[in-house]
């Protein structure tokens, strides 16, 4: 086999495979399912938020400050409602 035909080969399959897994992602996208009443909003946790805030205190970057429970809510809402879970239990 030449070099021009086994470069047609493995660009043709290549293409070919990216459509496929591009249409298969489209026709069924992953979709995580969420209950409402499993969401956290920022607002109820007030004193959680207060703990989170008191405890880290803000955090700044250049002349922005955002206090500690907004950050964590924000970028990691796994852990903020795992950390917002321990502290309903410690205050019970």
């Amino acid at each position: 086999m030449d070099e021009i035909t086994r470069e047609f080969l493995i660009t043709s399959v290549e293409i070919i495979s990216c459509f496929l897994i591009q249409f298969f992602e489209w026709k069924f996208p992953l979709t995580e399912v969420v209950s409402p009443e499993e969401n956290l909003v920022y607002a109820d946790c007030e004193d959680f938020n207060e703990y989170l805030d008191e405890t880290y205190g803000e955090f700044s970057i250049g002349a922005l400050s955002y206090p500690a429970s907004e950050i964590l809510f924000h970028v990691d809402n796994q852990a903020y409602e795992s950390e917002y879970k321990e502290f309903t239990r410690e205050q019970e």
